[in-house]
């Protein structure tokens, strides 16, 4: 094929990958090596509840950064959380959490754009399902306008790469 037959091509690429929107997001994940195979199918329950798609890369910009951690926070840090986002800038992302595919997912949630539907002290029955949660991070629920947000988030990260 010549240069010029290949417009249409990459034309009607570029608009399929468009069409699918960011949903792919790009991470690295920081962990222990003898654990590295349950992490991978934990990460993978963690953006299966957040019906995203992930890719492990080698970048900086435009990644999210994943610590797992095995710190039982109820037992160890009563009182604290159970992860938290350690940088939230425009391209760059990181998150530590406990190795647990809710928190992980409640976390990513965060850097992509998810704040707390509601906290401790102001959540009601409906809240109870939802996985971001304030003060219960046991639900694995998300509403429509959720997955709209987690779906600019992706965007907006896959932009910096």
């Amino acid at each position: 094929m010549r240069r010029g037959q290949l417009a249409p091509l990459v034309a009607l690429l570029g608009l399929l990958t468009a069409c699918r929107g960011g949903r792919t997001v790009p991470i690295r994940v920081l962990g222990l090596p003898e654990k590295q195979d349950s992490d991978e199918r934990l990460i993978a329950e963690a953006f299966a509840i957040l019906d995203l798609d992930y890719e492990h890369s080698v970048r900086s910009r435009g990644t999210i950064h994943i610590s797992l951690i095995d710190l039982n926070f109820e037992v160890d840090a009563p009182g604290t959380s159970v992860g938290q986002t350690l940088l939230e800038r425009r391209c760059s992302k990181a998150l530590v959490a406990q190795r647990d595919p809710i928190y992980v997912a409640h976390e990513v949630g965060h850097v992509l754009g998810l704040g707390h539907v509601c906290e401790s002290s102001d959540c009601g029955p409906e809240d109870d399902g939802n996985l971001m949660h304030g003060g219960n991070a046991a639900g694995t629920e998300l509403t429509e306008g959720q997955f709209d947000d987690l779906d600019k988030g992706s965007r907006k990260l896959n932009r910096c790469r």
